[in-house]
């Protein structure tokens, strides 16, 4: 409309000039007008262009802020309700083959024998025949002790023994001694009972008596030797006691000397040693170290957790499988040696003995024979233990199960695209894989399951709104 108005404003001036020109104006005239028109021109369009980029400024800023707001909604709405993961309908088949029902545990390593070496007897350490590490055999010496009072113990001992021995045989020769009186004087007693029957009876009075000792008078005599030598007898076998107690004291002197040479009682390594030649043992003790330990690696075990569930299906001779953290892709084969019937304490998920709740944990003991020399005592392991090994049977993706109470099934992928729902019996499962049974088989195209949404998703556009204030 503007321009119309602008375009008919021309055509006026235009004809007005034109006329003026039909009345003769003068060439000045006519440049002065036409200078004044031009300059009308001018006005008119810079006025016009800048009413045009005023509006067109404005109009980015608005739709600029439209943007921004539209944008940060739309950005505020995902951040707080993310869209949910379109499910894909992905199938696994039905396979059939052979599983094994396992229980994981993780524990730690300890040789199959471990004794620690200490001393009966203090004293300095004398001579040290091991160094940590090293092996040895059952009766082989490791150190030895430095106690001189024990040999002084062992020098009085034998003094004892000797004057005991002295006076048993001044005892034997009393004895001996008092035997043959005794036997003498009984001799007499029937020598004097001889001779008294012999003799003839007096004739008259005052007749000479030739019997020199009456049968009453040696066996008095007789009577008095015999008590002689049961006293000789007594006394011989006081000093016999007397000589087996200095034996006997003797003895437990050579006993504990003998006891400053320390012998390995087994065969295996030494694993500990804290004793150096001049240490004194009864520091050593005080300070709660043992001198030397000795561990039997011939065979090793581990120690480790079961949950109260998974202990029951455990059995003595089971086979397991054990890694070490410290060697990788090294495994020993080991068999189940002792199941605890008493609790150890809660149970762990982190190690295989259940999870929080109060989950009661028992201890089980796996034996590895002829371990790997690499093997250290407190090794961090982890054992697989073969329960139960099912052969031929039908495997399905642990996803592919459909759990509702007691009722488990799996759905059917058809040819066709149809599904259809079997009801089926599991007798084994893992995290993986589940081993069933019911009207399905190998082949079969099973569609997995898409999983539970997210708690987060359940956030409201009114939630949005009151976050934003």
């Amino acid at each position: 409309m503007q321009q119309k108005k602008h375009e008919v404003q021309h055509a006026s001036t235009e004809g007005e000039l034109a006329a003026a020109g039909s009345h003769a104006l003068s060439q000045a005239e006519v440049a002065q007008a036409a200078s004044e028109l031009k300059a009308f021109k001018a006005l008119e369009t810079r006025g016009s262009r800048k009413r045009r980029v005023t509006r067109v400024k404005l109009i980015v800023i608005i739709a600029s802020a439209l943007i921004l707001v539209v944008g940060g909604f739309f950005l505020l709405r995902n951040l707080l309700m993310p869209p949910a993961e379109v499910a894909t309908s992905s199938t696994e088949p039905v396979v059939r083959g052979t599983f094994s029902e396992v229980i994981d545990s993780a524990g730690s390593l300890a040789a199959r024998e471990q004794v620690t070496i200490t001393s009966e007897i203090d004293g300095t350490v004398a001579e040290v025949r091991v160094n940590e590490g090293d092996s040895v055999t059952a009766g082989q010496v490791l150190f030895t002790i430095d106690n001189p009072e024990l040999d002084q113990q062992i020098a009085v001992a034998q003094r004892g023994v000797d004057g005991a021995y002295i006076s048993y045989n001044g005892s034997i020769a009393d004895r001996d001694n008092a035997n043959a009186q005794r036997d003498a004087a009984y001799q007499a007693y029937l020598d004097a009972q001889t001779a008294a029957n012999a003799a003839p009876t007096p004739s008259a009075p005052g007749a000479e008596d030739t019997t020199l000792v009456s049968p009453e008078q040696a066996w008095e005599a007789y009577l008095a030797a015999q008590a002689q030598a049961s006293g000789a007898q007594t006394q011989v076998n006081q000093v016999e006691l007397q000589v087996k107690d200095a034996e006997a004291t003797l003895a437990q002197a050579k006993e504990a000397a003998s006891k400053r040479t320390i012998v390995s009682p087994i065969a295996g390594q030494v694993v500990v040693s804290n004793i150096e030649r001049g240490a004194r043992l009864s520091t050593l003790a005080s300070g709660g170290k043992p001198p030397i330990q000795i561990a039997d690696m011939s065979s090793m075990l581990v120690s480790v957790p079961i949950n109260e569930i998974d202990i029951l299906k455990l059995e003595v001779d089971q086979t397991a499988e054990v890694t070490f953290d410290a060697i990788a892709g090294y495994s020993a084969t080991a068999t189940v040696r002792t199941v605890a019937t008493s609790p150890s304490g809660s149970g762990d998920s982190s190690t295989g003995g259940g999870g929080g709740g109060g989950v009661v944990s028992y201890q089980a003991t796996l034996l590895i024979e002829d371990p790997d020399p690499r093997l250290k005592i407190g090794m961090s392991a982890n054992a697989t233990i073969r329960i139960k090994t099912f052969t031929d049977v039908l495997l399905v993706s642990a996803l592919a199960l459909q759990e509702d109470g007691t009722e488990k099934s799996v759905t059917i992928l058809e040819e066709d695209g149809s599904t259809r729902t079997v009801p089926v019996a599991v007798l084994a499962r893992n995290e993986r894989q589940i081993v069933v049974e019911g009207a399905l088989k190998e082949g079969d195209e099973l569609v997995l399951g898409s999983g539970a949404p997210s708690d987060a998703s359940t956030t409201t556009a009114a939630d949005a709104m009151a976050i934003l204030g």
